[in-house]
């Protein structure tokens, strides 16, 4: 008997439909249905290959996670006193604009956590607690030591969307604030605030984690 379990990867810029279609498919009603049976295809697909053992390590490691918290900049601030005077703006960017002011006023440096990876055999499941961004799942599975790796976002707590070092770059490369502002998944909120770098600390905690447990 075995347990199987269904666990997000590194998703939080990827999604099942595409936008630019000129064709609404993702509306029609039984929508849901056909990407169950994509997924069930897949599950039944990894099942005829399964190979069972029955004397593997299974371990875990974790370690706390410190990482730093984007400031308000000052283009952020102006943006936000400028929508804070319009009459016209739209709730979202009101929202927005409020929390920058707060997040100004009462800064927070930091997002505490915890990061773990669990072993399974020649297997490692590295979990990540935030809305991760799909190039940093692919850099942990790039530099890591196991035959397989998997990763896990939403796992042990959420530190919002943690966006990847592209993303970033691009961020910052829009030609004003307003573009800048379309990107929920990068502007700066309550809920997503990670600063650029964590990219870099999540992807060097999980490789240590990682070398970590086949040393023991």
């Amino acid at each position: 008997d075995v347990v199987c379990v269904f666990l997000n990867g590194c998703c939080g810029n990827i999604n099942h439909i595409d936008f630019t279609a000129t064709y609404i498919y993702w509306k029609e009603k039984d929508y849901y249905k056909k990407m169950g049976r994509i997924l069930a295809g897949k599950v039944l697909s990894a099942y005829h290959r399964i190979v069972l053992q029955e004397d593997v390590k299974v371990e875990s490691v974790s370690m706390p996670l410190s990482l730093p918290r984007r400031q308000p900049s000052e283009e952020e601030l102006a943006w936000s006193e400028q929508i804070a005077t319009q009459k016209e703006a739209t709730l979202k960017n009101q929202v927005f604009a409020t929390a920058l002011k707060e997040l100004y006023e009462n800064p927070i440096y930091t997002n505490e956590g915890v990061q773990q990876v669990i072993r399974i055999g020649n297997t490692a499941i590295c979990a990540l607690p935030g809305e991760i961004f799909v190039e940093i799942g692919k850099d942990i599975k790039a530099a890591s030591p196991f035959a397989h790796t998997m990763t896990s976002e939403l796992t042990n707590g959420n530190m919002g969307y943690i966006a990847s070092n592209l993303a970033h770059k691009n961020r910052l490369n829009a030609p004003s604030m307003e573009i800048q502002t379309h990107a929920y998944e990068t502007r700066l909120s309550k809920y997503t605030n990670c600063a650029p770098e964590s990219h870099d600390i999540l992807v060097q905690n999980a490789i240590d984690m990682m070398k970590q447990l086949l040393e023991e």
